[in-house]
């Protein structure tokens, strides 16, 4: 029985277990602008491991989210949100002030190399 419909434009087949659930989890909490996405990313998504929603995902298909997978799942999840604004916002490319707030201090934040 249909409950309900998720429908987002980055959602797809193929990707890391829990990215969609990520997505949701932090839309629910807030609407973050084109610039807030990697604040939000770094700050909200670091207490998400102990949200409802991401446990019972976690149950349900039987994920053992430890804190380290947890941290690369968010890292992948930024990745994969960076990479689709950039695919459908070309504008984005050639702005210093998106990149430095969605790419650059996301990536200090989780002490990847930019």
């Amino acid at each position: 029985r249909l409950t309900g419909v998720v429908d987002w434009d980055s959602a797809g087949p193929g990707r890391p277990p829990l990215l969609d659930v990520l997505h949701l989890v932090l839309t629910s909490r807030f609407a973050p602008s084109a610039l807030g996405w990697g604040a939000a990313i770094t700050a909200e998504l670091a207490s998400a491991h102990d949200d409802p929603l991401v446990r019972d995902y976690c149950a349900r298909t039987g994920l053992v989210l430890d804190r380290d997978l947890f941290e690369r799942l968010i890292a992948a999840y930024w990745l994969d949100r960076a990479a689709s604004q950039l695919r459908t916002h070309a504008e984005h490319w050639e702005d210093a002030d998106w990149i430095r707030s969605n790419v650059v201090s996301p990536a200090r934040a989780m002490r990847l190399r930019t």
